[in-house]
C-alpha cells in the first residue's frame, strides 16, 4: 500500500519492514514502537511441555514474512530444530484461540494480546519471546520515502504525537486499555495485563538501532533475508 501510495504512514512489525526494503519498497522506519510482545501458546492438553515436543505438532504462525515465523524459526535452531520438524501453516491471528480450543493446531505462535487471551481460555505458554530473544525489535512506525520528502514537517509532528501516546499509555496503561474501541478489545482486563506485558517506546536512540541491525543480520543468517541492508536502507536519517 505504500509503494503505490495507498498509505502514507503506519504501525508495523520489523520483519516485514526489512523484507519490504530489501525488496526495493520505498519506506523507512522512523520511530520505534514496541520491544518483545509474542509468545509461542500450546494447547493444556496437546502434550507440548517442551521445545523437543513440537516435532510433527501443527502449529500456526501469522505467515512466513511475520515476526512471528522467525522467532519461531530461532528458537528451533537455537534448541537443535528446524522449523520442518513441524507441520507449520499460516493462519490470521484472531482465528488461532478458537483453531487452538477446538483441536485444530496444537499450538501457535502469536502476538498480544492473543497470547493473554489464549491463557486466559486455559492454553499454555511454552515461551514469550522475552525469552526466545530479549529485547528485540517488535512493531515499528514507517513512512514512505515520498511522504518524508513531501512533508517533513508533518513527519516530525507524527513523530511527536507518537511519542505523547507512548508516555500516556506507559504512564496510564489501565486507562488506555479502557479507550480502546470496544469492537477491538472485547475484555478490558485482559487488555490491561496485555499492555503491561511489554514496553511501549518512541524514537530511535543508537541503542535501539543497533538492536534492529542485530535482529536484521540474525535473518540474514536464518536465510530469511538474502543480503544484509545498511541502516540508510532502513532508518530516516531525519528522526
Amino acid at each position: 500500500a505504500m509503494a503505490s501510495g495507498d498509505v502514507d504512514v503506519g504501525y508495523v512489525g520489523i520483519a516485514p519492514v526489512l523484507s519490504s526494503i530489501a525488496k526495493g519498497v520505498p519506506v523507512k522506519v522512523i520511530s520505534a514502537a514496541q520491544t518483545e510482545g509474542s509468545g509461542i501458546v500450546v494447547a493444556s492438553d496437546s502434550g507440548i511441555d517442551d521445545v523437543s515436543d513440537l516435532e510433527g505438532k501443527k502449529i500456526a504462525t501469522p505467515g512466513e514474512a511475520s515476526i512471528q515465523h522467525m522467532l519461531l524459526t530461532y528458537y528451533l535452531e537455537q534448541n537443535g530444530m528446524l522449523i520442518d520438524d513441524l507441520k507449520v501453516s499460516a493462519m490470521k491471528v484472531p482465528s488461532m484461540n478458537d483453531a487452538l480450543k477446538t483441536g485444530k493446531i496444537d499450538g501457535m505462535i502469536t502476538f498480544e494480546p492473543y497470547v493473554t487471551i489464549a491463557e486466559k481460555n486455559g492454553a499454555k505458554v511454552l515461551a514469550g519471546s522475552q525469552d526466545i530473544l530479549p529485547d528485540h525489535p517488535c512493531c515499528v512506525v514507517v513512512a514512505s520515502d515520498k511522504f518524508i520528502e513531501k512533508h517533513p514537517n508533518e513527519t516530525q509532528k507524527i513523530l511527536k504525537i507518537h511519542e505523547n501516546a507512548t508516555d500516556f499509555i506507559n504512564s496510564n496503561t489501565d486507562e488506555a486499555a479502557g479507550l480502546l474501541p470496544s469492537d477491538i478489545i472485547s475484555d478490558v482486563e485482559v487488555e490491561k495485563v496485555s499492555m503491561s506485558s511489554f514496553p511501549f517506546i518512541s524514537g530511535l536512540n543508537d541503542s535501539y538501532k543497533q538492536d534492529v541491525m542485530d535482529f536484521m543480520d540474525l535473518e540474514v543468517d536464518l536465510g530469511i533475508l538474502k543480503k544484509p541492508l545498511s541502516e540508510e536502507d532502513i532508518f530516516w536519517q531525519g528522526s
